[in-house]
C-alpha cells in the first residue's frame, strides 16, 4: 500500500502509523459540535520512502481499507 506521508513529513522506514476511518455522525448534531469523528482501524509500518510526499507501507494490525487515513506517530 502507498500512504501520503513522506520525507517532508519526517517519515522513515520502520516507523508506525496509526490508521483511522472517518465516520460521519447520523442525525442531529449539537450546535458547535463536529459531525465527523476518526475511528481507529489499525496500524501500518513504513517499508520504504518513495519521495517527499509518499511511502510504501504494510498493514501490521487491523482492518484497513481504501480511503482510510494515516497519522505518523512522532
Amino acid at each position: 500500500m502507498v500512504v501520503c506521508v513522506g520525507k517532508r513529513d519526517g517519515a522513515e522506514p520502520g516507523q508506525l502509523l496509526s490508521a483511522y476511518r472517518v465516520v460521519f455522525a447520523e442525525g442531529v448534531v449539537e450546535e458547535g459540535a463536529s459531525n465527523v469523528r476518526r475511528v481507529p482501524v489499525g496500524k501500518v509500518k513504513i517499508v520504504n520512502i518513495i519521495d517527499d510526499h509518499f511511502a510504501k507501507a504494510r498493514v501490521i494490525e487491523g482492518d484497513i481499507a481504501k480511503n482510510d487515513i494515516v497519522e505518523l506517530q512522532k
